[in-house]
């Protein structure tokens, strides 16, 4: 059974009030969606540009996370702090980022 039979199974209700404060439901037609590839031949080239820039932004961030763990017991000997601290900050760190992306992208 193809997308397009699947799509012709189930009816789409919608309700909505209307400008006389009347609700009103109506049975609207199903679409198909578009395909992935479509949507990313949309995309100017500027998008494009915006997309790569966080792509390297993204790998930026995560190298640098990373070079961190590799240099943690350096780091504890340079600051003269227990090697649990240190890692301590860095998962710490880690679990921070999760709220500052959910509270930002909210802000958003």
């Amino acid at each position: 059974m193809g997308i397009k039979q699947n799509l012709k199974l189930w009816e789409n209700h919608v309700t909505y009030i209307d400008e006389y404060g009347v609700e009103r439901s109506i049975v609207a037609k199903r679409t198909v969606p578009i395909a992935p590839w479509k949507l990313v031949s949309l995309l100017s080239g500027r998008a494009w540009m915006f997309f790569f820039i966080g792509l390297v932004a993204w790998a930026a961030d995560g190298y640098d996370y990373n070079s961190v763990n590799l240099v943690a017991t350096e780091l504890s000997k340079a600051y003269d702090e227990d090697l649990t601290h240190i890692t301590l900050s860095v998962t710490l760190t880690l679990i921070c980022r999760a709220f500052g992306a959910i509270i930002f992208g909210i802000l958003s």
